[in-house]
C-alpha cells in the first residue's frame, strides 16, 4: 500500500511511520508500476498486523505465462516461467493470487488455442484483478503492445513486466518462428488463399472466377 495509506490504517505521523520501517516491524519495496515506479510500498500484511487486523485482498494480482508447444523444453520452460515470477513477486512483497498458464502461440488470441488468456481478460473486464504480472511482451502478444496497455489501462489493471528485453534464446527462437508463420499467414490472406477465420464470410469480387472463403454462391 501506499504511505498515505498505511498512515490511515495506523493513523500515526509519517515520521513514526518511517521508524517502524527501520525498526523492521513494516517491510517496503519499491513499485514497479509504470505510474508509482520508484515509490515505496509498504506491505500490506505488515501494516494491518500492528493494528491486530488480517488483511483481506479485494483484487487479485495475477500473473500470466506462457509457451509456444508441448514439448518437453516447453514444458521446462512453463516451470522456470512461474518459478522466477514467484521469486520477483516474494522479493518485492507481492502475493499473487492465481497464474494463467497457456501453451500456444503468441500470434494466437483464440478461446480454444489460448484458453487462459480469455479467462484473464473476462476477471480483468470484471474488474477482479489489480495488477498483471508477466515475463516480457512477448508472453501476451507479438503485436500491438499499445492497444494492450490501453485495454489494461480503461480496466484499472496495472501492468509489470519483469524483463522488458528480449535475452532469452527460448524466446528469441519462439520470435523468429512465431513472425515467420504471422508473415506466411499474411502471403496467404493477399493470395486469398487462407481459409475463413471463426466463420467469416467473405464477399464475392466482382468478375472473379471461383469461390473465395465461404462465399455466397453464384447467382442461378
Amino acid at each position: 500500500m501506499t504511505y498515505k495509506k498505511a498512515l490511515e490504517v495506523l493513523g500515526v505521523s509519517y515520521s513514526t511511520l518511517k521508524r517502524y520501517v527501520k525498526r523492521g516491524l513494516i517491510r517496503t519495496y519499491k513499485y514497479q508500476m509504470p505510474h508509482m515506479r520508484g515509490k515505496n510500498n509498504y506491505w500490506d500484511e505488515d501494516v494491518y498486523a500492528l493494528v491486530g487486523r488480517k488483511w483481506v485482498e479485494e483484487n487479485w494480482i495475477v500473473g500470466y505465462v506462457r509457451v509456444a508447444g508441448h514439448t518437453r523444453r516447453d514444458s521446462e520452460k512453463m516451470q522456470e516461467q512461474k518459478e522466477i515470477m514467484r521469486q520477483y513477486c516474494t522479493r518485492r512483497g507481492i502475493s499473487l493470487d492465481r497464474i494463467y498458464e497457456d501453451r500456444g502461440p503468441g500470434t494466437d488470441f483464440s478461446e480454444s488455442g489460448r484458453p487462459a488468456l480469455h479467462r484473464l481478460f473476462q476477471d480483468i473486464l470484471h474488474g477482479r484483478v489489480q495488477a498483471l504480472v508477466i515475463d516480457n511482451w512477448s508472453r501476451l502478444s507479438r503485436v500491438a503492445p499499445e492497444l494492450w496497455y490501453l485495454l489494461l489501462r480503461f480496466n484499472k489493471c496495472d501492468l509489470v513486466i519483469m524483463n522488458p528485453v528480449l535475452e532469452d534464446p527460448y524466446y528469441q527462437e519462439e520470435q523468429s518462428e512465431e513472425l515467420a508463420a504471422l508473415i506466411h499467414r499474411a502471403g496467404l490472406e493477399r493470395k486469398g488463399e487462407l481459409a475463413p477465420v471463426m466463420g467469416t464470410r467473405y464477399p464475392r469480387v466482382r468478375g472473379q472466377e471461383g469461390p473465395v472463403g465461404d462465399a455466397d454462391s453464384e447467382e442461378q
